[in-house]
């Protein structure tokens, strides 16, 4: 059976020029109904700038519907994930396209910039699919401590110290968060 007939979400998709717009292209051609999502703000702070007409008008070329989402919102999966099921249909393709950008190498980057990016682009997708058990939908939530060497220690020893720390004070600040570790003076 082909995906004529299916319905899409494809997430990141605010360019034209990007693999989220080419993937989104393919599908409907292919006879899917798709939902897209962007950020244009995001793109906007970017070196290639955001599209004419952001998101909308990436979306209204396509023809499909959309909604502009910052994942950095913990509540923004399950909010899109609504939003595309009620346009399009029950969802039978998940394309997790988006990423947060940035610079640098990752030996360079600090707890707050990884936090940053395992919020939105790995949250994003955990969140955005629950799981079906025995009839019941459950959702399901992240919680991840982040620990750099050599800001947050020099041994394995430390680091995971340091990151499990991180861990439990994300758990107890209320759950589906990404915290970094403290340093230490």
């Amino acid at each position: 059976m082909g995906p004529s007939g299916r319905n899409a979400l494809v997430t990141g998709v605010s360019r034209r020029a990007g693999i989220g717009f080419a993937i989104a292209h393919r599908l409907v051609d292919a006879g899917v109904a798709v939902f897209v999502q962007g950020w244009t703000e995001h793109d906007a702070a970017q070196p290639w700038g955001s599209e004419p007409g952001g998101t909308e008008a990436v979306a209204g070329e396509l023809g499909v519907p959309f909604a502009e989402v910052n994942f950095a919102d913990p509540e923004a999966p399950e909010h899109l994930v609504a939003a595309a099921a009620d346009a399009v249909g029950p969802l039978d393709i998940l394309v997790v396209n988006h990423a947060r950008s940035g610079d640098g190498r990752l030996a360079d980057l600090s707890a707050g910039e990884i936090d940053a990016f395992l919020a939105e682009n790995v949250r994003a997708v955990v969140c955005a699919s629950p799981i079906d058990i025995g009839g019941t939908s459950l959702p399901i939530t992240l919680s991840a401590g982040v620990a750099c060497h050599p800001q947050h220690g020099t041994s394995i020893h430390t680091l995971t110290g340091a990151a499990d720390a991180a861990l439990y004070a994300a758990k107890g600040a209320g759950k589906n968060q990404v915290r970094p570790a403290v340093t230490e003076r």
